[in-house]
Order: C-alpha cells, then sequence, then structure tokens
C-alpha cells in the first residue's frame, strides 16, 4: 500500500491509499503523468495534480496540504509516483519514490553540514 508522509506545523503524518480506487483514476493518472514529464510544468497542472492525488487518497488531506506537506524539490516525483502507482505501473512508482528517499537523505545529510572557515595565507594589514 502506497504511503505519502506530509509534513506540517506539528509534525510527520502518514497517509496511505485507500483499498478500492475506481478504475476511472487511470484516465487522470495517465495524463497528469505524460504531462508532468515535460521541462516546465504549468502551475494549473500541479494544481490539478495535487487535487487528484488528494482525492485518491480519499480526500483524507487537501490538495493544498499536500502541496505544503511535501518538499518543493520532490513535488513532481511524489505526484508522478503516485499516477504511475494508479496506472498499475508500481516498480516504476517504486523506483521514483526510490529517488525521492535517497534524494531526502543526501539533502538532509548536506543541510547538517556547518560550513568551516579556510584559513588564509594572505596576511591582512
Amino acid at each position: 500500500m502506497m504511503k505519502i508522509t506530509l509534513q506540517n506545523t506539528e509534525g510527520k503524518k502518514d497517509f496511505y491509499l485507500p483499498q478500492f480506487i475506481p478504475g476511472s483514476a487511470t484516465f487522470e493518472a495517465s495524463t497528469l503523468a505524460d504531462e508532468l514529464q515535460a521541462d516546465l510544468v504549468p502551475k494549473e497542472t500541479i494544481e490539478r495534480a495535487a487535487n487528484f492525488v488528494a482525492s485518491v487518497y480519499g480526500n483524507q488531506f487537501t490538495a493544498q496540504e499536500f502541496v505544503d506537506g511535501t518538499h518543493v524539490w520532490f513535488l513532481s516525483l511524489t505526484i508522478h509516483s503516485v499516477c504511475l502507482t494508479i496506472m498499475g505501473r508500481l516498480n516504476d512508482a517504486i523506483k521514483v519514490m526510490e529517488t525521492v528517499e535517497d534524494a531526502k537523505k543526501k539533502l538532509m545529510a548536506q543541510l547538517e553540514m556547518k560550513p568551516t572557515e579556510e584559513k588564509s595565507n594572505i596576511a591582512t594589514l
């Protein structure tokens, strides 16, 4: 069962796909998956996709909560993974989410690293 973890002011919360999703959801998932492959994804597509994700998750959260609870760098990838899951392309969805998780770990490691001051060999007057 696919899980999405959203961040809010109270911390993180996990949400799971419902046991039943109507087959008609495949139509929108397929369209969105194609549109999300573009180099520049219009705001309207992201809004439509966020509404779709909220809908297929049984409105356990709103589209706005989904967008605000997902790190900006991973929003499109997360939506794409949900679309792939709905389309039955589970192996592809898993690969996308593994990429997201690896990137999150690297990001967190970089954010925890503090720059060190380098000593200069140049004498100041």
